[in-house]
């Protein structure tokens, strides 16, 4: 009976020893496991983000694109038609009017118009885009704004002209021509505004 008992403690002596090797095992293989894992949870997350970058930079290279025949007009008076498409005639009607006549922009072709925002509870005109046939026509536009200083219609000698900017960069110009209407106020003489930046000197054409 002791010979038995001393064999079972063998036994359960080797079974002790065996699962705890075999406890070690699995530990190792779940550690070796979780990282793969881990790793390659890491590896997607960086193809995700670096493909959200790439998605984004296409995004922007699109709208800069289709932004580059774009101008918007300010302070053009909006229809009081009910229908949408009679409201967008006349706004056509507008800028045709206001391009040929007033700016001496006859060889232009308007690809679209459309008002910006929510129509405003002050009853302020919104802001219109224009899409243009081409880049050129639009810096005929641009160009040829300065012919609005000499308009004896007060309605239109009111509208303002300019290129269609990403929100960040007209932020950034609301920001120069601040600073530059700050200058002036204070009789700093020689400041304007050239392609986004503010500069001091004897001014050129083609500022916008």
């Amino acid at each position: 009976m002791q010979g038995i008992t001393d064999k079972n403690e063998g036994i359960d002596e080797r079974v002790k020893i065996i699962e705890e090797k075999m406890e070690g095992r699995d530990e190792d293989i779940v550690d070796k496991v979780t990282n793969t894992i881990v790793e390659k949870i890491e590896a997607v997350d960086i193809v995700q983000k670096t493909a959200e970058v790439v998605i984004r930079h296409i995004e922007e290279k699109e709208k800069r694109e289709k932004r580059k025949k774009n101008v918007v007009l300010y302070d053009v008076p909006e229809s009081s038609q009910n229908e949408v498409q009679s409201r967008i005639d006349d706004d056509l009607s507008r800028c045709n009017d206001l391009f040929e006549t007033s700016l001496r922009v006859r060889e232009c072709k308007i690809e679209r118009v459309s008002r910006l925002g929510r129509p405003r509870e002050d009853n302020r005109s919104r802001p219109m885009l224009v899409q243009l046939r081409s880049e050129d026509e639009k810096w005929s536009i641009l160009t040829s704004a300065k012919n609005l200083k000499h308009e004896t219609n007060p309605e239109k000698k009111k509208i303002g002209i300019s290129k269609d900017l990403a929100k960040e960069e007209r932020d950034a110009e609301k920001r120069v021509r601040q600073e530059l209407y700050e200058k002036r106020s204070n009789g700093e003489q020689g400041w304007y505004v050239k392609n986004g930046k503010l500069y001091r000197g004897q001014a050129t054409r083609n500022r916008f």
